[in-house]
């Protein structure tokens, strides 16, 4: 079982039509997190390196890759508002 946690630090979602330099530093994530958004269904299979969450804050939305493969359990609704290492799920 693997935790999969908001990070201190994450990547901004890339936007293919108009990118920036800036998509390719981490951001670090010392506010609250506004929104959560799972890409991926509860219980779906995933891919290691698969995006499978975003995170919006008041300034950026990231993206979290799975980081492992396996079946994905929720641990926060979408839609939760949530803080720095706040357990989001895990996959088995």
């Amino acid at each position: 079982m693997v935790k999969i946690r908001v990070p201190v630090f994450a990547y901004p979602r890339k936007n293919l039509e108009n990118p920036c330099p800036c998509e390719d530093r981490p951001v670090e994530l010392t506010y609250k997190i506004s929104q959560i958004f799972w890409q991926v269904a509860e219980g779906d299979s995933v891919e290691k390196d698969e995006p499978i969450v975003e995170l919006e804050s008041e300034k950026k939305t990231l993206e979290l890759l799975a980081p492992a493969s396996g079946r994905l359990q929720y641990s926060v609704e979408d839609g939760a508002q949530v803080e720095v290492n706040t357990v989001l799920g895990t996959i088995h």
